[in-house]
């Protein structure tokens, strides 16, 4: 299970910003909230305005290409443009408003205030309005308004059909127009005459439920993103339902609700969706009252980082898949949203150009991101954490052992000092007149690798130097036969290193059902060296000792259901948890009184299982 998500983690590419635009306002290169956007191979884009009534085209660094609005467009009036496309001799094509005169046998002329499609020139001149398919019959909205026409005469105006309905556009090779209105796909010719008819509403094959965008590959084959189905729905040239791919899920090669479909220059397909993933990073800082850092309201977050002491930070990613023409799931693109500024937790996919270029809005800003795919390593979304530690302990006891007084009648009090521990190569670590310091520092880098998979590794190195000594007051510092001085120092070394590895993969994305399997490696190796001798050069006591270790530990966690986890691992380590290495003793009078060894080897399989009842 881990080896095939692990293979399909690297099937993947990062997102990788090019440029940012826009924003809210009237001037050129602003935008109202209510726009519509296409992006063509060339790495244009056309944003159309239905508040301010215009048309423009940005090149990928966001300069205005040009701006089409009633101030400079003839015969026409722009009135509320919405969605937009371009045919290979770049003429544009938008969905606007129109008065269409009805042929009724009445004396009093009648209009309808319906939806048409303008065509304009690739230089913005406009060339004609198609009214088809907007006059197939539709229900009349409220009653007649009563106007006067250009021609002086008292008229009537009805409103043909819902205004705010969605109506998409894209054009063929053979320049033909494709206007999917109302779940329902009319073909026009370059004339405006109607073609076919195809698709309906529905969620059958071949029937589309409320679809967001429609491409046409070179071969003239219509992709629709069916939205409400969570799917693709695949037409052939000539209107024929070729299949639909895609169900609804999280999994590679499903969707939530997709919005955007491109058919690619290299053949390919991309499709993006309203699925926004969220990857919590806990740290070990503590939770301020006022914490700068932006951070998810606690219902968005999975129930146990909910009521965390420390701060989290958080990546919300978006993907765009990539498809074969039969609907085959290749890889796909991330677009990660990182935790450095709320603002960035606002951004919608609106267009995906021909060329494979992204182009995301913010929804209260309304400026505009511009990325492009690209192979390797998104490095500003490894998160990065530094701990070090560093303590110092000083040492000064007077022991009082009037028992011991009276036994050897004499005085058997002694003192305990700290004081410099001469090491060339960590003199910095140990200042003067102290027994000892230590040094902790850990590095711990997490990377999402994808929206499911997360690499976490860590690695620290721990330091300890210390001395002290033992000075017995008067002659009790001799021995029961008052042979030789007692007075003793002891020093100690202590070096370790460690590395945790850990790849962890959510199984259930839902925050009410968050469930995730991880497989972990610890390490740990190190060495400890005492050195126990007496002071007085007369006696030639030494307690020598050098013992290293090295253990690991492999194992798998996996969460058997929302509220219940099991663990199973292997460790592998000395025997009886402890060191191996090896001891000698000399006696006071330089003597070898003994030495010896201890090495082996420990297995331990451990199984848990936690939860709450």
């Amino acid at each position: 299970m881990m080896l095939t998500g692990t293979i399909g983690a690297w099937c993947h590419q990062e997102a990788r910003l090019v440029s940012e635009f826009g924003g809210k306002g009237t001037r050129a290169g602003r935008f109202s909230d209510d726009t519509a956007f296409y992006a063509d191979r060339f790495g244009f884009l056309y944003v159309s305005d239905a508040i301010s009534k215009r048309i423009q085209k940005f090149d990928a660094r966001g300069n205005v290409v040009f701006e089409m609005d009633n101030s400079s467009v003839e015969g026409v009036t722009l009135r509320k443009p919405r969605a937009l496309t371009v045919d290979a001799q770049g003429n544009i094509y938008v969905v606007d408003r129109d008065f269409v005169e009805l042929d009724v046998s009445d004396d009093r002329p009648v209009f309808s205030y319906r939806l048409v499609v303008h065509k304009f020139s690739v230089a913005g001149e406009y060339l004609t309005t198609y009214k088809q398919p907007m006059e197939r019959e539709m229900p009349w909205i409220d009653g007649a308004v009563s106007a006067i026409d250009p021609n002086g005469r008292t008229a009537s105006i009805v409103q043909l059909g819902k205004l705010d309905r969605t109506v998409l556009l894209a054009t063929t090779p053979t320049g033909n127009l494709l206007v999917h209105d109302d779940d329902a796909i009319y073909e026009l010719d370059p004339d405006g005459a109607l073609v076919r008819t195809f698709s309906g509403r529905g969620g059958r094959q071949g029937e589309t439920h409320d679809a967001n965008a429609i491409s046409v590959d070179s071969d003239g084959t219509a992709y629709l993103a069916d939205t409400r189905n969570h799917r693709v729905a695949v037409y052939s040239d000539d209107g024929e339902f070729v299949r639909t791919f895609g169900s609804l899920g999280t999994n590679d090669g499903e969707f939530r609700e997709p919005t955007v479909v491109s058919a690619q220059m290299d053949g390919s397909l991309l499709v993006g969706d309203r699925a926004v993933y969220t990857r919590i990073h806990v740290s070990d800082l503590l939770l301020r009252k006022y914490d700068p850092s932006p951070r998810l309201p606690e219902a968005a977050l999975p129930r146990q980082y909910r009521f965390s002491s420390t701060r989290l930070f958080t990546t919300l990613i978006t993907r765009v898949g990539r498809f074969s023409p039969d609907g085959e799931f290749q890889d796909k693109i991330l677009v990660r949203f990182p935790t450095g500024d709320y603002e960035d937790w606002h951004y919608t996919l609106r267009a995906i150009g021909a060329d494979g270029r992204m182009y995301y809005q913010h929804s209260g800003l309304l400026t505009i991101r511009v990325y492009e795919a690209r192979d390797g390593i998104a490095w500003n979304g490894v998160h990065r954490s530094l701990s070090m530690r560093y303590d110092v302990t000083t040492l000064s006891q007077d022991v009082d052992n009037p028992d011991l007084d009276r036994g050897l009648g004499l005085d058997a009090d002694y003192r305990a000092r700290g004081f410099l521990f001469r090491d060339k190569t960590l003199d910095f670590l140990v200042p003067g007149g102290t027994v000892g310091a230590s040094a902790y520092t850990s590095l711990r880098f997490e990377y999402d690798w994808d929206e499911r998979e997360r690499l976490s590794a860590s690695g620290g190195f721990y330091v300890l130097r210390s001395r002290s000594e033992q000075r017995y007051q008067a002659e009790a510092g001799l021995d029961p036969e008052r042979s030789f001085p007692q007075d003793d120092r002891d020093d100690l070394t202590y070096d370790s290193a460690e590395l945790q590895v850990r790849w962890e993969r959510t199984l259930n994305q839902d925050p009410f059902r968050y469930r995730t399997m991880a497989t972990f490696l610890n390490m740990t190796v190190g060495e400890v060296h005492n050195v126990n001798h007496a002071i007085a050069s007369v006696n030639r006591r030494r307690f020598i000792s050098g013992q290293r270790f090295f253990d690991w530990e492999v194992g798998l966690e996996y969460d058997l259901s929302p509220k219940f986890y099991g663990t199973i691992s292997v460790l592998r380590g000395p025997a009886h948890g402890g060191f191996d290495g090896f001891w000698t003793y000399v006696d006071e009078t330089g003597a070898l009184f003994g030495r010896g060894f201890n090495e082996g080897r420990e297995t331990r399989v451990r199984f848990q299982v936690e939860g709450y009842l």
